[in-house]
């Protein structure tokens, strides 16, 4: 929490170090040794001198959150959004278009009005459907994005709750318990946890981390539980930065694009030959007039090249990024599905990211043990869930959602020991004492 001058200033005047960190721009074969390397410097740069970091949290009220949220931004990675103009323009631009624009412009000059006033209309038709697809399908990818916003539990004004992620600043006071993933790049208070980094490192292995490490955005908690102060958010994170270099050695196209655009420039250069062959043939041997001779190369021009065929790639790919959209799938890119459909076999190991994530319990669950049936069994398990936080993962959800909470709330908590598969004892207990009805 801010308290006086000194606290405030740490905000104010940190060296933003991490924020300036550069990766080498290399190859796409690279990325993966070039992560590694980055991730190994940026745990060195995190055991640096104590200014350079927050000092421990415990907790921010609304209103320092908002004054630090206006000065550092949503935590949220800033999407290269193309503008509805540029996309629209880009459908009446390219080898197709522009030989069509030339039939146009010809048609006009020989004051054929009906003539080019179709194939006008026929240019605006393509680019308006091309457009309209487009949009629709971002619209949709949008409205996917919004309803997968990732949480935080996170302690604001005295208490802890569930937020937004993307409303954490720096200086927050955030829960990383086993199950949950990280929220933005946080510094570790006190304890030690087993962080999963292969989505930035590759690395299958966790990495055991404690006050000296700093978990990264974008990596996921498998072990342990502590309570942490994030450093960095947005933009300003290693993921961020990262995310921001391997975009500036991406191409927008996908390879289809790519043929489609050798493809449309030969047919249009032979097109543009066979038109003047055929124009310079009826004027030298058939004697024809200079405009008659130029309509039917014109004729000639419109009917050897496809159009729409730019338009109608667009269009199937952008039909597909809305029908995935409604499978929970985001499609950033229009490439990326004709990249997907040439994958002949997808190895995974990350089974828990291709399903579901969630628990239910059975209505014919039987126990085992002498004395407790179902009911009392959940209500254990509510108690060892620390039933009056939010839960923090699947697990956690399950139980209290169908436990009897009022019940649990008969006991008091006097200790806790968070879920460690690694321990002898068993993996999470929560000593509690029943109330009295003095203690009411």
């Amino acid at each position: 929490m801010l308290k006086g001058d000194k606290e405030s200033s740490a905000f104010e005047d940190r060296p933003k170090s991490h924020a300036s960190e550069e990766l080498p721009a290399g190859k796409p074969q690279r990325r993966q040794s070039v992560l590694s390397k980055a991730i190994s410097e940026h745990n060195e740069d995190a055991t640096g001198p104590a200014n350079d970091l927050l000092p421990p949290s415990k907790g921010l009220t609304t209103a320092e959150a908002e004054e630090l949220l206006a000065k550092y931004g949503y935590n949220e990675l800033p999407e290269k959004k193309t503008p509805s103009w540029v996309i629209y323009v880009r459908g009446l631009w390219g080898p197709m278009p522009a030989a069509l624009w030339v039939a146009i412009v010809i048609e006009f000059a020989l004051e054929n009005w009906p003539d080019g006033a179709i194939l006008f209309a026929i240019q605006i038709a393509n680019a308006t459907i091309g457009w309209f697809e487009t949009m629709k399908a971002g619209d949709a990818v949008a409205a996917l994005k919004n309803s997968l916003k990732p949480m935080a539990t996170v302690h604001r004004d005295g208490k802890w709750q569930t937020i937004d992620g993307r409303v954490l600043v720096p200086g927050d006071l955030v829960k990383l318990a086993s199950g949950s993933a990280v929220p933005a790049d946080c510094s570790i208070n006190e304890g030690i946890i087993d962080v999963d980094e292969s989505a930035l490192t590759g690395e299958s292995l966790p990495a055991t981390m404690g006050p000296e490490n700093m978990p990264k955005m974008g990596s996921n908690v498998v072990r342990g539980e502590v309570d942490g102060t994030v450093q960095f958010t947005g933009a300003q994170t290693f993921f961020g930065k990262t995310a921001a270099l391997l975009q500036s050695v991406e191409s927008d196209l996908g390879n289809i694009h790519v043929i489609l655009g050798r493809v449309m420039i030969s047919l249009c250069a032979i097109s543009f030959v066979l038109c003047m062959c055929c124009f310079i043939y009826l004027l030298a041997m058939f004697y024809e007039t200079f405009r008659r001779s130029l309509q039917f190369a014109v004729v000639v021009l419109v009917v050897s090249i496809p159009i729409a065929l730019e338009i109608v790639v667009t269009t199937t790919l952008a039909v597909g990024s809305t029908h995935l959209s409604k499978h929970k799938i985001i499609v950033t890119k229009l490439s990326a599905i004709e990249m997907m459909s040439g994958v002949n076999m997808l190895c995974s190991d990350k089974t828990g990211t291709l399903t579901l994530n969630k628990m239910e319990i059975q209505e014919q669950c039987f126990t085992f043990e002498e004395g407790n049936d179902l009911h009392s069994s959940l209500v254990l398990a509510a108690l060892a869930a620390k039933w009056r936080e939010p839960p923090r993962d699947a697990l956690d959800t399950m139980v209290l959602g169908a436990a009897d909470l009022d019940e649990c709330d008969n006991y008091v908590q006097l200790d806790f020991t968070p879920f460690d598969p690694r321990r002898s004892v068993p993996p999470r207990r929560c000593a509690t004492s029943a109330r009295t009805s003095s203690s009411r």
